[in-house]
Parts: structure tokens; sequence; C-alpha cells
């Protein structure tokens, strides 16, 4: 059942900061955020949380509770984004046979689908899609004609450890539901056009210390697959080899443009301070080239469009063209609909406002 939401409360990671909003729906799908706020924390490693459970408890109800300041509302239903890393796919098929073909009715999916095996652990159930007799796959099956009639259902779970790091970071708060949201999911929903998903496609995440790549299908998720190289990755590396701090860094990767040629003699300057823009765009370039490498590796050889996002993406100019070249696949970029830098915050409060519980 559709549940639409007048309002809605959404906390999700960025690489060392916890972001928490609260948001009002509009009219024609649209929504307001009436306030966000942030609080840094240890970030997100090879798939575990770097700060404890303390540390984790304090950046999640100190952002919070600036957001319930900041608004007066109460706190009723929360969203919360889990992250790739934490999440798995798992796919099934189920099928239902009739004596002779017929016309397939909204009662004969029903029951098709009431024959699906649940996991105790799964955040987001889709429908992928179905088989007639010929086999081949329809997005709605009603009113064909067949004798066998089956689904292919998608599963995301999120691991435990996820979870009840979470439920004790919430702990005491007076939230009267909780549901967590794959961002993926979220993404793909928010990111990409219906009629193309339908179609399936990969959408590749390359975010702050990790990547993805999910293989889209309908409304759902067909595969996902990740592996721990992300924007920080570049940054650390430039920190290592330069001998700078985060911040220079950070500034280093913000003026560097890799679809420029560079001369022996080009520099980046900053605070009257130059660094050799070869040298820089060819630290940037070796990780780029490792990210490359490894979606070559897990990404079918099928045709089919690629889309790709994330702060690896957004942060580095050039990024995109440069990661194209070098495993030959055309990457198409995706749009925010509403024009924000809170791409993955805005994904996760659009799926609020259309949850399905």
């Amino acid at each position: 059942m559709k549940v639409f939401q007048k309002r809605a409360w959404v906390l999700c990671f960025d690489s060392d900061k916890v972001i928490v909003a609260f948001a009002h729906s509009g009219i024609n799908n649209t929504f307001q955020i009436r306030a966000r706020s942030e609080t840094d924390f240890g970030g997100i490693v090879n798939g575990e949380f770097v700060d404890t459970r303390e540390g984790l408890e304090h950046a999640v109800q100190t952002t919070i509770y600036d957001v319930v300041r900041a608004t007066d509302s109460r706190l009723d239903k929360l969203c919360i984004g889990v992250p790739d890393v934490f999440c798995e796919v798992k796919t099934h098929d189920t099928f239902i046979q009739f004596d002779r073909p017929r016309r397939i009715t909204k009662n004969d999916v029903k029951k098709l689908h009431a024959q699906i095996p649940g996991y105790n652990n799964a955040i987001r159930t889709s429908h992928l899609f179905y088989r007639l007799d010929d086999g081949n796959p329809v997005i709605d099956a009603i009113g064909g004609v067949a004798s066998k009639l089956s689904v292919n259902t998608s599963f995301i779970l999120a691991e435990g450890y996820f979870t009840a790091n979470i439920y004790q970071a919430i702990k005491g708060l007076p939230f009267n539901d909780i549901e967590f949201v794959p961002t993926a999911l979220a993404k793909l929903l928010y990111l990409i056009d219906e009629e193309i998903r339908d179609k399936t496609c990969l959408l590749i995440s390359a975010d702050a210390f990790s990547t993805s790549v999910a293989l889209v299908c309908g409304d759902g998720i067909l595969n996902l697959n990740t592996f721990d190289i992300g924007y920080m990755h570049v940054l650390n590396d430039l920190c290592v080899v330069k001998d700078i701090d985060h911040i220079i860094a950070t500034n280093l990767i913000k003026n560097a443009i890799l679809s420029v040629d560079k001369k022996d003699t080009d520099v980046y300057v900053l605070d009257d301070k130059k660094y050799s823009a070869p040298l820089v765009d060819e630290i940037i370039k070796a990780r780029l080239m490792d990210v490359g490498d490894m979606l070559f590796s897990i990404m079918p050889r099928e045709q089919m469009p690629v889309f790709i996002t994330g702060k690896l993406i957004n942060e580095i100019k050039g990024s995109r063209v440069f990661l194209a070249r070098h495993i030959g696949v055309h990457l198409a970029t995706v749009n925010n609909p509403l024009g924000t830098g809170d791409e993955e915050l805005s994904a996760l409060v659009h799926l609020a406002f259309k949850s399905e519980r």
C-alpha cells in the first residue's frame, strides 16, 4: 500500500558527516527541505564505522536535535539511508502453473506474490519482471495469455552490523517508526527515468570511500557490487605523495581539470605556493585507473545505458570522461531534479514520500 507522507525525517551518511533533514511534501511530487544539519564523525571505511558506538551515537543524536531546534517539530517516522557497502541483493524466481493458457488477471498476480519467500533482514522487496510462456521478461503481466506465470523478485538486505549500530545510536529518541532505505535504490528511482529503468541499465555511484555498481531493472536492483575505492582515496594519495594536509589536497582537486592537457611547466597555485599540474593530474589519474579497472571487471558485457554519479565524479572535473575512455564505455551523467547539491539526501527524501511498507 502506497503511503503519501506529508512530512519526513531522513538520516544519511556522507563521507565523514552524519546528515539529518526534515522535509515537507509539495504539489506535483515535489518536496521542500525545511531544515538540514550535519555533524562530523569518523566515517565508514572498509565496511565499518570508524567511530566507537558512543561516538556514532553522539554524532547522530546531536544532528537530530539540531534539526528539532530549528523546526520545533516532533519526532515521528525516521527514514535511514543504508550505504551500498552495507547492502546485499538477492533475487528469487517464483512461478505458478495453470491447467491451460489463460488471460492473466490481478488475482493471478496476487496469488503469485503470495508464494514468494521472504527474508528477515530484507529492507526492500521489488518485483523486477514477469515471464509468460514465451520466456521474455515483461514489466506488467496483467492481460497477457499464458499457462505459466513467473516473477523475478529482488530483495535488498541490510547488514545486521549496520542496523544494530544505528538502533544503538538512536536509542531513547521518541521515533514511532523506523525505516531503513537502500541509498542505491533511492538514487536510481530519483535520478533515472522509468522508461530507461524498465529496459535495464547500470548506475555507478563513485562515493567517498567506496564505489558501487547497480544493475537496475524497473523499480529494483538485479545485482549490486561494491569495492572500497572512492574520492577519499584520491585525496589521501595527494596528501601522501605531496606531503600536504587534506585542506590543500582538497583545493588541488578543485583546481584540477583532467580533460585539459598540461605542459611540464604548468602549475596549480594555492596561497602563493606552486604545485606541478602534470604531477597532480597524474596522481589523480592513477587512482581513477584503479577505479576503472575494478569497474571493467564487474560490469556486465551486455549493451545498456550506463550512468555514473557520486563524489568522485562530482568533485573531480574531467573524471567521468577519463574513466569512460579508460574502460571504453560511454558514461552518462544524471541530473538531480531539484538541482541541489545533496543528491543522496534528496533521493532519500523523495523515496520517503513514496515509501511502500
